[in-house]
């Protein structure tokens, strides 16, 4: 859970586990480590797209103070249609998300996310003229690519259940590494379009998985500019060879 404190004077985020660390069950032995690894790879990451750790205890309540992001997350500030969005901020965004997101792919050793989607990128600013408008978050399923053998391996495991921004390779349990992150930066740049949340015509996951691992995705509108329109579908190709390296995007 998430709480808005105050740390050293400043406004906060504050992230606790309530889970003993000395717990032996399954469900608290997986949780513990997925907060421990976060606090790992947030200490890595220095960028100003990326959201960054303050401090941390691994004592019981273990906590992590996190800088805070007024505008909230990406996902519910799109649907709330009291917030005008102009192309400015659009770009703006998916430019600090490329940003960020080229920043951790090359890192030593590189870092894949493996969890990038609208919910886990914050809003920092509304004004696209602002030093910083978005921040890539939520590192607690990331993995560092030490070896090819882990990459081919490990990168592509499935550790997320939605199905909305996962990559086609992933529900196949395909090889894969840094791809796998930039194919759901296509469904971003889809969602920053049409504010619309994406495959939202499947009831259940099952059917939508089916269709993504198919080929199907989500219907562009006419009017897209033919530039945007052509990063999406770069993005969001089905072999992870074609996608675009996120250096390449930025």
């Amino acid at each position: 859970m998430v709480w808005k404190g105050e740390f050293k004077g400043k406004v906060v985020a504050i992230k606790k586990m309530n889970v003993d660390p000395s717990s032996k069950k399954p469900g608290s032995i997986e949780a513990l480590a997925e907060f421990r690894r976060e606090v790992r790879v947030m200490c890595r990451l220095k960028h100003h797209n990326l959201v960054q750790i303050m401090g941390f205890s691994l004592s019981h309540p273990m906590t992590m103070v996190m800088e805070f992001c007024p505008f909230g997350d990406l996902y519910n500030l799109l649907h709330n249609q009291n917030i005008e969005i102009n192309w400015s901020f659009r770009l703006r965004v998916a430019w600090d998300i490329s940003m960020g997101m080229t920043f951790l792919h090359g890192t030593i050793p590189a870092i894949v996310h493996r969890d990038l989607k609208t919910p886990n990128v914050m809003i920092v600013s509304t004004d696209s003229h602002a030093p910083v408008c978005a921040k890539v978050a939520d590192f607690g399923i990331s993995k560092e690519l030490l070896t090819e053998h882990f990459k081919a391996v490990r990168a592509a495991q499935r550790d997320v259940v939605n199905p909305t921004w996962l990559a086609p390779e992933v529900m196949c349990e395909e090889v894969s590494g840094k791809p796998m992150d930039v194919y759901p930066f296509g469904i971003i740049l889809w969602e920053l379009l049409t504010r619309q949340h994406p495959f939202g015509n499947y009831k259940f996951t099952f059917n939508q998985e089916e269709a993504i691992i198919n080929g199907e995705r989500p219907t562009i509108p006419e009017d897209c500019p033919e530039n945007y329109k052509n990063l999406i579908v770069s993005c969001w190709q089905r072999d992870p060879s074609f996608r675009p390296s996120y250096s390449t995007i930025s």
